[in-house]
């Protein structure tokens, strides 16, 4: 150690993933064990996993409906063009995880403070993510399509006022 280097009481190293898969159901559980899997490789508690889990999981849902609410295309003959895919980049370190969800040009109309014009699906994943990050964000980009940045705080928080 040499004079001028600090020491910091924390496990683990930030680690960075970006994955870019389908927008499909049965592509959120590769999200899931990426989250998981860099979770654990910082020492976190399974709880604190396990809510990493969810909320990768509730905040893809909002995209894989978006397809699934979507008009479907007259029939044409034409080969049917692929589905925008969903970019998720997980950044964890020792002290807190970020997630940000997006799908290019894909507008998400969601108003979580209003509660309107959501289905009860979108607003009960809002409500579970809302309840399980510190901050989040939604913003619209017209080539980006919608970005949730979602955020969580590992620090204690027992001595902070409410």
């Amino acid at each position: 150690m040499t004079e001028g280097d600090q020491v910091v009481e924390a496990s683990g190293t930030k680690s960075s993933v970006s994955l870019v898969i389908p927008c499909k159901p049965e592509y959120v559980a590769l999200g899931r064990l990426v989250a998981g899997s860099l979770g654990s490789g910082q020492g976190w508690p399974e709880e604190v996993i396990a809510d990493l889990k969810v909320v990768v999981s509730e905040t893809t849902s909002l995209f894989v409906a978006s397809d699934e609410t979507a008009p479907v295309a007259e029939t044409t003959g034409a080969a049917e063009p692929p589905s925008a895919p969903l970019a998720l980049d997980i950044d964890v370190g020792p002290l807190g995880w970020t997630l940000t969800v997006s799908r290019t040009q894909v507008m998400l109309e969601i108003a979580p403070e209003s509660g309107l014009g959501l289905t009860y699906e979108r607003a009960l994943a809002l409500t579970i993510v809302q309840a399980l990050v510190d901050n989040w964000e939604k913003t619209d980009d017209p080539v980006l399509g919608t970005v949730l940045r979602v955020s969580k705080s590992l620090t204690d928080h027992a001595g902070a006022e409410d």
